[in-house]
């Protein structure tokens, strides 16, 4: 970082509205679809303590962190 901070400070910074309304046109609906996949993969562990306890809460998170591991070693190979 201090290498490059001669050309940071350098450079001039312009905001330009034409690019920042493209960025949102394209970024909007990504940051919808990605909030709704967070939920989507959080909402059992908020659910499942109200349903079925709080002591089946501990062995599910147990087992979602295993089964995680294990989708990143599939897909390693």
């Amino acid at each position: 970082i201090i290498l490059l901070l001669p050309y940071f400070l350098k450079a001039k910074w312009v905001f330009d509205k034409a690019i920042f309304k493209q960025m949102l046109n394209y970024g909007l609906p990504i940051m919808i679809a990605g909030l709704a996949y967070v939920i989507n993969e959080n909402f059992d562990k908020w659910l499942i303590p109200d349903v079925l306890g709080k002591d089946i809460n501990g062995a599910y998170a147990g087992c979602y962190k295993l089964a995680v591991f294990m989708t990143i070693f599939i897909q390693a190979f």
